[in-house]
């Protein structure tokens, strides 16, 4: 059972020190369509594979003033003209309408399958005709894992060692039992001491009648 625990304890601690993708800082990029300005913004520094990344989408004027629309029709398309991205033929990856929010903004929520070039489209709505459009050319990083692997041969490894190593500390930590007591010893003592004090009672006998 100790044993048990000592592995559980090991896969726990390989897991938090495992490297894990995260968010970090954000990353812009700027269109210029005519006097209007598109911004496309990410929730990380740097774009990369596996990772689940927020587009932020907003569409400005020259001087900095938001320009309202309806809907911003969003595309993902692997880069036209490569020979793929990592066995992915060029191809649509992602379509979304999405709508204006209070905060002048559009998001949309993708994961970039496989590292290589990307093209992303906007084309903005407002009235039922189209105001603005935009096309980025994104060049996505590889990611540190790929979603759904799991932490992988190394970290099973290191738990493995985690768990012996936790094993050991708890067994060098058990208190030592101390020796029992010579029950049995003493019981016999006992019943050696009773049998003395029986032999040693005078015997008594009946009288006889002539």
């Amino acid at each position: 059972m100790r044993t048990l625990v000592a592995m559980a304890i090991g896969c726990l601690l390989a897991l938090a020190g495992a490297p894990a993708q995260a968010h970090t800082g954000s990353y812009d990029m700027k269109y210029v369509d005519g006097s209007n300005l598109i911004l496309l913004t990410f929730n990380t520094h740097q774009p990369v594979s596996g990772l689940d990344i927020e587009h932020n989408i907003r569409l400005y004027d020259l001087v900095g003033a938001p320009i309202p629309y309806d809907e911003v029709r969003v595309e993902v398309h692997t880069q036209e003209g490569s020979s793929g991205v990592e066995g992915l033929e060029s191809s649509l990856r992602k379509k979304a309408a999405l709508p204006m929010l209070a905060t002048n903004e559009s998001t949309m929520d993708f994961t970039y399958p496989a590292p290589g070039p990307y093209r992303l489209t906007t084309v903005f709505y407002a009235g039922g005709r189209e105001i603005s459009r935009g096309t980025f050319a994104i060049d996505i990083g590889k990611g540190t894992d790929a979603p759904g692997r799991g932490f992988g041969v190394w970290s099973l490894g290191v738990a493995f060692l985690l768990g012996a190593a936790a094993t050991w500390v708890l067994r060098r930590r058990r208190p030592r039992r101390e020796p029992d007591e010579p029950a049995t010893a003493a019981a016999g003592d006992a019943d050696q001491a009773t049998s003395l004090r029986e032999t040693s009672q005078p015997m008594t006998t009946g009288a006889s009648t002539r």
